[in-house]
């Protein structure tokens, strides 16, 4: 294979995992209200002074920085005369981009990994196994860095894996925390195959963003000890030293932020640690049994899960570092009460890239000289290119497999709620919408105008200031709508929208 081919095999990649960013970002269903009122409607909240304050925000178990992040983009879009649902969408598809990082990661991890499962031999007496010789890291010419064939296959299927480009518009903060811990993985995985007295501004990249990941989510920081573990395994000193260092920023950044708008250094954390861990309330909103985690992933892909779990396994000599994070993150997130599927996600990217690592291995290994170097026999050509349709059906029913089970979630909220909301802020004879669920929509963000959106009550139908209502299609809020003299004027999926004629 040319390094030619591989650019181009590896941009049809990233065009594939584009697409399906931008489809999830416009079609997709609205999984989780936090997304909207934790995230998005906090920062609407103080660049718009309108919005909706959630416990969240008054108890302060919340880090203005990433709200701070959708405020800027806020505040650019209404200074270039954007509407808020435009805004919305915009911040929702500039995710799914930023998610895209994922699959560059998992093509420089899955290679990186790939290259530990070349060939071995004793070096000496001492029976330690070394490498024949070394691999390249990068492309050199017309040949393609070695392990491209783990690093193709990787990226594939996390550009592919339909849950994951579901997820990846949701502004919460288990996305960037995912998004710059994977990064760093694979950043990691490189920098152990460096001489020791290389990659210094590496490591230091390194330490920022696994801060980072922790800071953005704290359930994440048990993950920060497999890249500490990884390098401690080769003896890389300096890289742990500086790792500690440069954690030091991310962590002073929360820390200030929090002194001004919490006014105590990490205050929100130190509320998060008191609210979830040691007063446990989390429980209140709702608790599962421990098999909870493992019964969604299987019943997410329950034919797929088998053909990524054996070959990450098989390769346990090298994907050991993210089949340890997948398995740790399931372990220890199983011992609290109160779960979500979001909490999980993290399992699935570490997964992809331990059985893409693999999966490449096999599927562009040649077949071995039959007869002492001669050319391979017939049968074990057809044997190898029987192998290799063999992995390539295992890889298309893993992504068919992943989309045939996305029929179900904790929250799924249609994505015509937003679109209902932003079609009654363009109307120019809207003075007040009701919301058959209040929390269930797109907030003020989507909204975005400067009028009443109150949650449903029937007696507010004969009150004049709401000239629209939100409801589900058919459903009661519908009925007595209509019979108050309500008629439909938006219409899309399960939601309707009705204008009030007389």
């Amino acid at each position: 294979m040319t390094a030619r081919r591989v650019r181009f095999i590896l941009g049809i990649v990233l065009a594939v995992g584009f697409v399906g960013r931008i489809v999830a970002a416009r079609l997709g269903p609205v999984l989780y209200p936090d997304a909207y009122f934790q995230s998005l409607e906090p920062a609407w909240t103080r660049v718009t002074g309108e919005g909706m304050k959630t416990w969240e925000w008054t108890d302060g178990l919340r880090s203005w920085v990433l709200p701070g992040y959708h405020g800027a983009w806020m505040a650019l879009g209404r200074s270039l005369g954007l509407r808020g649902s435009t805004i919305g969408e915009m911040i929702r598809l500039s995710w799914g981009l930023l998610s895209m990082f994922m699959v560059w990661a998992a093509w420089r991890a899955g290679a990186s990994c790939a290259r530990q499962l070349r060939p071995r031999h004793p070096c000496c007496a001492c029976g330690h196994l070394v490498f024949d010789q070394p691999a390249p890291m990068g492309f050199v010419g017309d040949a393609p860095p070695a392990g491209w064939q783990g690093g193709l296959v990787a990226a594939f299927l996390m550009a592919t894996f339909p849950l994951l480009a579901l997820y990846s518009v949701e502004p919460l903060t288990e996305l960037p925390s995912m998004i710059v811990l994977i990064v760093a993985f694979a950043l990691v995985a490189e920098q152990t195959e460096l001489d020791p007295r290389e990659g210094k501004g590496r490591a230091v990249i390194i330490g920022t963003l696994l801060s980072l990941a922790v800071c953005l989510r704290i359930v994440n920081g048990a993950l920060v000890l497999l890249p500490a573990i990884w390098l401690a395994a080769r003896h890389r000193w300096r890289d742990l030293a500086i790792l500690a260092g440069t954690a030091l920023v991310p962590v002073a950044l929360f820390g200030i932020v929090d002194r001004l708008t919490w006014g105590h250094f990490f205050g929100s954390f130190l509320a998060f640690i008191k609210f979830n861990i040691i007063q446990g309330r989390a429980a209140e909103f709702g608790t599962e049994p421990a098999t909870w985690y493992l019964a969604g992933i299987w019943a997410r892909l329950p034919i797929g899960l088998a053909i990524l779990v054996l070959p990450a396994i098989c390769g346990l000599r090298a994907t050991w570092p993210f089949v340890l994070s997948a398995a740790g993150l399931l372990g220890y997130i199983s011992t609290q009460a109160h779960k979500e599927e979001r909490f999980a996600l993290l399992f699935w990217p570490f997964l992809l890239i331990a059985a893409g690592t693999v999966l490449g291995h096999w599927l562009f290994s040649r077949a071995p000289p039959s007869n002492g170097g001669a050319a391979p026999s017939r049968l074990r050509r057809w044997l190898t290119r029987a192998k290799q349709l063999v992995i390539v059906a295992g890889m298309l029913a893993v992504v068919v497999d992943g989309a045939r089970h996305l029929r179900q979630f904790d929250f799924d909220i249609s994505h015509a709620r937003l679109d209902g909301q932003a079609w009654v802020a363009r109307q120019k004879n809207a003075t007040g919408l009701l919301l058959d669920w209040h929390f269930y929509t797109g907030a003020t963000v989507w909204f975005g105008r400067d009028l009443p959106q109150v949650k449903y009550e029937p007696e507010l139908l004969s009150n004049r200031l709401f000239s629209h209502v939100l409801a589900g299609k058919g459903s009661s809020v519908d009925s007595q709508a209509r019979r108050a003299g309500f008629v439909p004027k938006f219409d899309r999926h399960a939601i309707v929208v009705l204008e009030r004629s007389r």
